[in-house]
């Protein structure tokens, strides 16, 4: 898919880059991208999407996500570049639609490795070979050649300047230094290298500007000014000081008020900030009943309309609220709190202020009276996602009944509903106004309830033509069987059930009939017998797609229910059946005992595995090894992380028979595991079978394995490249 990428992958260098054979550069190298030399006539082969696949006789490291296509004679240019992904060997690719790919697979071609073309990317202007030496340092690399970190960062503060071209819209296919940035993200360089590259192409605009006393074009472009705000506000974790980092942004001049006050408001975490912008005499902050170091803010008069021009001003900015009270603290330094009282008059409001908001997502934790109340101010038209979380029984079902009635009145976009009770008693069933909303609803998408559910509920549930995530309570059989419907669920491919036993959702299944269900989730009250879980899976096995069915997760939500031991893994049996599983994981309150077999067996029949979690009893010394494992991980090239337990002490691994590993795994957690021998050394063993290897977990009802290995471990591991490779091992204990 052809695109636009962002400056934060550009990896020309303004040092002099040599050949494979060349010695190395005293700057740390960026292993991301790779540029390789190639054809005229493949590199337009490529562009045309015939040629799927740039096949070359070496391989590069696995670190590689970008290859930057240098076309030799006669264009001698830098031109294209491609994101790829971990190479192919002769029989893998199994695609006879890209030239080249039947031979390759055949073992015609003298190539023993073929990199996909996942995406396709065309400079702008190709960088021809005088400016590459000229003006970056690189010369034509002879095979391939790698960047140095500190060029990066100078190719882009040279390349901010060019940027001035770059269209109002943002919207091209060219590689430019904007619209298209992923600060900070994984598939980019690391997050401090970002910011560094961004603050020196900023920098850079700003002196420019000063220089000429004007604005530099640079900075009048939207999409620029959006990312700058977005890395200084932070992209996950908003911090007192990120938060005031934007705020001063916004007073440096009009250019940045905008877009920066749009950023500061755009997700809320508390009602407060937004009442304090009524006139500073109609509220005050009362000290007196302090709850938890919070003010509670309350009203000292009575309002007119004229009051809220500022509030309907900072309101229309709004498009999330998160008001939950951990997320409050988090972002302010002292949190305050609206009393009842304040809640219930600004209720009033809400016919005069719903014009005015744009919020369309609205995440309401309820753990005082009148709370509801205040949230009806936030319902309208734009509204999409809801959730409300009852922290107390305080709102009676009358306040209930007007919220949702004026919810079902002026949110008619709404997709998305989740209604939780936590901390307090679930209702006996579900709140009427709520039902209602089911009945009416014909575009919920997702519906998350943690009440049980009626018979009538679940009808109406499963007549909503539009849903494909579903969550809910179920405490009986009640009489599904009897459920008067030819085709319940019709979109549904993710089901989250909390129930009181295995054989309640057997039951379901088989009512229901879930034929394209993709992802099932089950929390039991309990679990008399592992007879049960074999016939339940049994009946999974009969109701469910074999060829849909991707996520299977079950645990137990008793503490204090003992766990069901078993001696192999042969009840899994029935699951097997379901050759797309990605994700397969059992609670501490099952343990099973894996094999070399067994887990073979698993691999063949789930190659796409991305999730293993498993426990092993805790009575029985686990089968399972190094070897074992090894072939597990390499017949699930898609596997990311598991729990396994694995027999650590007995080093079966055979060299002969090992081939550069293509794991993608970054987290083992071997819980159970027997662990006799020296932690380092099973630590590098883990190293030869998953050469991406971050974090090793290991957990035993209080034994502490691992004790003598301190954290953050430096281990040096040789490829079979001849190739040192530094990885920084957490030996943590969880």
């Amino acid at each position: 898919m052809s695109g636009t990428i962002g400056t934060s992958t550009v990896s020309p260098s303004s040092a002099k880059l040599k050949g494979k054979k060349g010695k190395k550069d005293s700057e740390d190298r960026v292993y991301t991208d790779a540029l390789l030399t190639i054809k005229p006539e493949f590199a337009d082969l490529i562009s045309k999407r015939e040629k799927n696949y740039e096949y070359r006789k070496y391989q590069l490291r696995p670190t590689v996500e970008r290859l930057w296509l240098y076309e030799t004679a006669p264009t001698s240019a830098l031109t294209y570049v491609i994101t790829t992904d971990l190479p192919k060997t002769p029989g893998e690719v199994n695609d006879s639609t890209g030239v080249g790919n039947d031979d390759f697979d055949k073992g015609l071609k003298e190539s023993k490795f073929g990199y996909p073309v996942k995406g396709l990317h065309r400079l702008k202007e190709p960088v021809t070979m005088a400016d590459m030496e000229t003006q970056f340092g690189i010369r034509a690399p002879q095979g391939f050649c790698f960047a140095t970190k500190n060029s990066w960062i100078g190719y882009i503060t040279s390349y901010a300047s060019m940027a001035c071209t770059l269209p109002k819209d943002g919207r091209n296919t060219d590689l430019r230094f904007s619209t298209s940035m992923h600060l900070g993200t994984a598939n980019t360089i690391a997050s401090e290298e970002t910011e560094l590259c961004i603050v020196h192409a900023f920098y850079y605009c700003i002196l420019q500007s000063l220089l000429r006393l004007d604005m530099h074009r640079c900075l009048l472009i939207t999409e620029i000014l959006l990312e700058i705000i977005e890395q200084a506000y932070g992209n996950y974790d908003p911090t007192f000081s990120s938060v005031s980092s934007v705020a001063s942004l916004a007073r440096t001049c009009h250019t940045f008020l905008e877009p920066s006050l749009d950023r500061l408001w755009r997700v809320q975490a508390s009602n407060v900030p937004l009442v304090k912008t009524l006139p500073a005499d109609a509220w005050q902050e009362n000290e007196v009943g302090v709850i938890l170091g919070e003010l509670v803010l309350c009203l000292t008069r009575e309002l007119r309309r004229e009051d809220f021009a500022r509030f309907n001003t900072y309101a229309a900015r709004i498009r999330a609220f998160d008001v939950r009270a951990d997320v409050a603290r988090n972002c302010q330094p002292r949190s305050n709190v609206l009393d009842s009282d304040t809640c219930r008059y600004l209720a009033r409001w809400s016919d005069t202020l719903t014009s005015q908001l744009h919020v369309y997502s609205l995440h309401w934790r309820l753990p005082r009276r009148g709370g509801v109340e205040f949230a009806r101010l936030f319902l309208g038209p734009s509204l999409k996602k809801l959730r409300l979380d009852f922290l107390s029984q305080d709102e009676n079902e009358a306040q209930l009944n007007a919220f949702f009635t004026q919810m079902r009145q002026s949110c008619r976009a709404l997709i998305h509903l989740s209604v939780s009770f936590y901390d307090v008693d679930c209702p006996a069933t579900l709140p009427s106004a709520i039902s209602t909303l089911l009945l009416e609803s014909a575009i919920l998408r997702t519906v998350c309830l943690n009440v049980p559910l009626s018979d009538d509920d679940i009808v109406h549930l499963a007549s909503i033509p539009t849903l494909t995530e579903a969550q809910f309570r179920l405490n009986s059989n009640c009489s599904l069987f009897g459920v008067p419907l030819r085709s319940p669920f019709p979109a549904l491919r993710c089901l989250t059930l909390h129930i009181s036993s295995i054989n309640v959702c057997g039951t379901l299944l088989q009512a229901m009939n879930f034929c394209q269900l993709q992802e099932l989730h089950l929390t039991c009250e309990h679990l008399a017998s592992g007879r049960l879980l074999g016939q339940f899976l049994s009946v999974l096995h009969g109701c469910c797609s074999h060829s849909s069915l991707t996520t299977f997760e079950l645990e137990i939500s008793d503490p204090d229910v003992d766990p069901i031991q078993f001696e192999d893994a042969s009840i899994l049996t029935p699951l097997l059946a379901f050759s797309g599983m990605r994700v397969v994981s059992f609670d501490a309150n099952f343990t099973f005992l894996f094999d070399n077999t067994s887990l073979r067996e698993v691999s063949s029949h789930w190659p796409l595995l991305e999730a293993f979690d498993f426990l092993s009893p805790l009575d029985k010394r686990p089968e399972a090894t190094f070897a074992g494992l090894y072939r597990f991980v390499n017949s699930c090239p898609k596997l990311t992380s598991f729990a396994l337990a694995i027999n650590t002490a007995h080093e079966d691994l055979d060299d002969s028979d090992m081939t550069i590993s293509r794991s993608q795994i970054n987290v083992i957690h071997l819980s159970g595991s027997t662990t006799d021998g020296d932690p380092l050394i099973v630590a590098k063993s883990l190293l030869r079978i998953c050469p991406k290897l971050q974090h090793i977990y290991t957990r035993e009802w209080g034994i502490v394995y691992w004790d003598d290995v301190e954290a953050n471990n430096v281990v040096v591991l040789t490829s079979g490249l001849g190739e040192s490779q530094i990885l920084d091992i957490s030996i943590n204990v969880r």
